[in-house]
């Protein structure tokens, strides 16, 4: 924009991040032990996915944030492991892009404090600060260079770091509403979740026609509504009530994931988790805890439901992406009827 004076090359800004997201897929994968095809028919697939492949060619920036994040963790697995200064660098210039970027950024730290703690609980104090100090000064400089100019400006502008005050879309939730909010909105993130998008018409409209019957039931026999005009964005939803069935417009902000999101991470989580409890590590269950919680707090931030929600969940479902690589090695029979 500044040399061309023109807008034409935005939307490459997040088509470029594409590559990086998947080449730290790709990296936490192989770090979880799985085979580095099966990682790499993993990271590739991910870019399939309906909501990343519409949102790639856009000038929103939620590809962008997840891309510096998931480098961020890839690179925090190995530069801990490795106790490698270089990669303890370029982790926190990850980290530091990655907070500047989006705020949403925040709900993911947790997590990946967590995965730092794991990582380097058999350090002893004494040595703690001399082993990983590259890390922690660099992400701590990138982050105050990279990462507080947008939270300056909110402060300078509007008086909070934040967003701005006239904002109606957040809001704090009730405790006596919490845990019915909770309820009815993770649940309807779950099940937009497990979409039909990218299927051929025909297919796609027998795919939701199930969905239909199957979430509406479910949820019937727990005695939870979903359709219930209840914590939702606006009052009356104007059209964009809760529907378990609905085909939502294929485009940037309302498409979702598809089958082969919920299908692969599902079944790859489970066994993932069977594995890493064999192995004794605690690595993917941290990854699926982080991913969870920042599924939970998307779910719960704003003031209701809207049906254009996929796209904050790009990072969490990136976290967990890596876990499809065990149901696409060659001597599975899943990889064989995917890839053949």
């Amino acid at each position: 924009v500044l040399f061309l004076k023109d807008d034409i090359l935005v939307g490459l800004t997040q088509w470029f991040s594409t590559f990086l997201l998947a080449a730290s897929i790709f990296g936490i994968g192989v770090e979880l032990n799985q085979p580095r095809k099966a990682s790499a028919y993993a990271a590739l697939i991910f870019l399939t996915f309906p909501i990343v492949a519409l949102e790639a060619g856009t000038a929103q920036n939620d590809i962008l944030a997840a891309s510096f994040f998931i480098c961020a963790t890839w690179l925090t697995i190995i530069s801990l492991r490795q106790k490698s200064r270089t990669h303890m660098i370029f982790a926190g210039l990850a980290l530091g892009l990655a907070i500047g970027t989006k705020q949403y950024v925040l709900y993911a730290l947790p997590g990946l404090l967590v995965l730092i703690l794991y990582l380097v609980r058999k350090e002893k104090l004494s040595t703690l600060w001399k082993t990983y100090q590259a890390w922690l000064i660099s992400a701590a400089l990138f982050t105050l260079l990279l990462g507080s100019y947008t939270y300056l400006q909110n402060f300078i502008s509007f008086g909070n770091f934040f967003i701005k005050e006239d904002i109606q879309m957040l809001g704090p939730t009730s405790i006596t509403d919490f845990p019915a909010k909770y309820a009815y909105n993770t649940s309807r993130l779950a099940t937009q979740f497990a979409s039909c998008d990218g299927l051929p018409v025909p297919w796609n409209a027998s795919c939701l026609a199930v969905k239909e019957k199957i979430f509406s039931n479910l949820f019937s026999s727990i005695k939870l509504d979903l359709t219930k005009n209840v914590y939702m964005l606006e009052e009356n939803c104007r059209g964009m009530c809760f529907d378990y069935g609905k085909k939502y417009p294929m485009n940037e902000e309302s498409s979702w994931f598809g089958p082969l999101s919920w299908s692969l991470i599902f079944l790859g989580t489970i066994i993932t988790l069977a594995l890493s409890i064999k192995k004794k590590d605690g690595i993917p269950l941290i990854l699926l805890v982080s991913a969870y919680f920042f599924f939970a707090v998307t779910a719960m931030f704003k003031i209701g439901w809207d049906s254009y929600m996929g796209i904050y969940l790009i990072l969490s479902t990136a976290l967990t992406a890596p876990f499809m690589a065990v149901c696409l090695q060659e001597k599975k029979l899943l990889h064989k009827s995917i890839t053949s």
